[in-house]
């Protein structure tokens, strides 16, 4: 039997205020807050419009960026989307991992304010608009895009900046039995669920073995198996449950991690060693229901994994609306550009992150989907615009590779380049400094300074 936690019946966490809580979070997040930037159609009427669909990495770089140089009295930029924030999707992970003494609706709206920024406080001082929608359809030949709550909008210029949706391969099952973390509500989901599972446990006194699988072995894969266990240890002293009993399972199709190879893949076998947590490579998920995957295995043979909490970070593709939209598109769905990450046949379209297919002219192999690449597309995309409105000439897109920083939990993290390959406390206080220069690029000193540190105060509680 399970002893109970001190001297009382129950502990803090309540199971009514994590579902109350936390759908109340995701019902706030589906209403748009009233944007202090709005769009004037009468305006938009009298000047060429540059339409931006998407306020990620790309989308908010190209706003900025056009803001600064452009001719106000001739154009106007509109940014198109769902949410009146910018959410800073690698700091995800974080808030699946989020530990709170009690789930209530304050310290989940702490949580979204530590990724998500108001796209008023980004464009404030700026004379961009913002049309807080969901696009239904794109027409690439009138450049029209359909709109959920408003009316249609025609723009001169477009740039497709609308990000990417979870891939799921056809695995039958898989959709409907596992978790995500492409969103905000995806991530405080899993935290959620997480807690709510041990909690039944400790209500009913049952003490089992808990499997947590999760399914691919890239960035998001990795960082989130090594940020798990320092939760897990949180949620079972506060339900008194035996850490011995609680395991993760990280199965990847390749057999590679982080999409490297040799040495990477041994340092991140370090990490999951000190987490003791299990690796399978070359092993495919081929099936999933709510309790059991079917694996396949190098060798060819099945087995069946039992499985209390799934989470898919297998891949993804490009956003479905791109995919129904447009009819020449690559196999993910994105769009193939021009070395001036422009569309082929369709003048004055242009797409960056994880819209487009842009093929490295060095390799010839398409780029990969990361935010630093997405922030330099649109950079470049609205240098481009500029020039050509000038009637200027602009050099081809030329990617600079930064790196990869990949948290491995506690703080630790690997930073990987080219040949450059390197692990330690260092890297992961370097993760946390190219965070702050982030929002010291998009918002003015104090605001980034203060989201900043306001984000680093939360995730150092999953530490």
């Amino acid at each position: 039997m399970m002893k109970r936690l001190g001297n009382r019946d129950r502990p803090v966490h309540v199971k009514d205020d994590c579902f109350k809580s936390f759908h109340f979070l995701k019902l706030y997040l589906e209403v748009a807050l009233s944007p202090k930037l709005f769009y004037n159609k009468r305006e938009v009427k009298q000047k060429k419009t540059i339409l931006i669909l998407g306020a990620g990495f790309c989308g908010i770089a190209a706003a900025l960026e056009l803001d600064k140089n452009i001719d106000h009295e001739s154009y106007r930029i509109v940014v198109v989307n769902k949410r009146n924030v910018h959410i800073f999707r690698p700091n995800l992970y974080e808030l699946a991992t989020a530990f709170n003494e009690r789930i209530t609706k304050a310290c989940l709206l702490e949580l979204r304010e530590s990724v998500a920024i108001p796209l008023h406080q980004i464009f404030k001082g700026t004379k961009v608009k913002c049309l807080i929608d969901t696009i239904l359809a794109i027409d690439p030949k009138t450049k029209t895009v359909t709109l959920t709550k408003n009316e249609p909008i025609t723009g001169e210029i477009l740039i497709m900046a609308m990000g990417s949706a979870v891939n799921y391969y056809g695995i039958t099952g898989l959709k409907a039995n596992s978790l995500t973390m492409k969103s905000l509500s995806d991530s405080l989901k899993i935290s959620c669920d997480l807690d709510n599972l041990l909690l039944k446990l400790w209500e009913s006194k049952t003490v089992r073995d808990v499997e947590l699988v999760i399914g691919g072995g890239g960035a998001t894969g990795v960082e989130l198996a090594c940020e798990l266990p320092g939760y897990i240890n949180k949620l079972c002293c506060k339900y008194n449950y035996p850490r011995d009993r609680v395991h993760i399972t990280v199965v990847e199709g390749s057999d590679r991690l982080i999409s490297q190879g040799g040495k990477v893949v041994e340092l991140v076998k370090e990490s999951f060693k000190k987490y003791t947590i299990r690796l399978m490579l070359r092993t495919r998920i081929t099936k999933a229901t709510a309790t059991t995957i079917s694996l396949r295995h190098p060798d060819g043979t099945e087995e069946l994994l039992r499985h209390d909490l799934l989470i898919w970070t297998g891949g993804v593709r490009a956003h479905p609306v791109i995919e129904n939209s447009f009819e020449q598109r690559a196999p993910n769905g994105s769009l193939p550009v021009s070395q001036f990450l422009e569309l082929q046949n369709l003048p004055d379209i242009y797409a960056g992150g994880d819209s487009a297919q842009i093929i490295n002219q060095t390799t010839g192999a398409p780029l990969p989907w990361l935010a630093q690449l997405a922030q330099a597309h649109g950079s470049y995309i609205a240098r481009r615009i500029l020039a050509k409105i000038e009637g200027k000439t602009t050099k081809p897109y030329k990617p600079k590779f930064k790196g990869v920083l990949v948290p491995l939990g506690g703080s630790e993290a690997i930073y990987m380049k080219d040949e450059t390959v390197i692990k330690g406390r260092l890297i992961h206080t370097l993760r946390s400094l190219v965070d702050l220069l982030y929002s010291l690029h998009i918002l003015p000193i104090i605001p980034a300074l203060h989201r900043w540190w306001r984000a680093q105060r939360v995730f150092s509680r999953n530490d």
